[in-house]
């Protein structure tokens, strides 16, 4: 019975801690949003441009000082991830993102 409790205690801190972590993200998120210049919409259809295929995740981030969105797209040849500047809807970075092993092969990336 007392396992049964600290399992059931442990499962419930992490729980709350994941709805934390999700919430604060959520707001990281908001927040980011409220400052680009470019909506969300926009940025899509400029990354669907300039890579075809299906949207899977966009996200909004802060990266040295530069809004960007960050948008992974499902392609016939994998997924791509489209970087779009989020004050001026510049396309920064066209990566492949089966590619993100850090070593020296293959790599395929595209920064404007």
């Amino acid at each position: 019975m007392r396992k049964l409790f600290i399992g059931a205690l442990a499962g419930g801190f992490l729980a709350s801690a994941a709805m934390t972590w999700n919430l604060q993200r959520a707001n990281e998120q908001s927040e980011l949003l409220a400052r680009a210049t470019v909506k969300t919409e926009q940025a899509e259809a400029l990354a669907l441009k300039a890579v075809p295929g299906t949207i899977i995740e966009t996200e909004i981030e802060e990266e040295n000082g530069v809004l960007l969105y960050s948008i992974e797209i499902q392609t016939a040849d994998g997924i791509r991830e489209v970087e779009i500047n989020a004050e001026n809807g510049a396309v920064v970075a066209i990566e492949n993102e089966d590619d993100e092993d850090d070593d020296d092969d293959d790599d395929e990336e595209k920064r404007r």
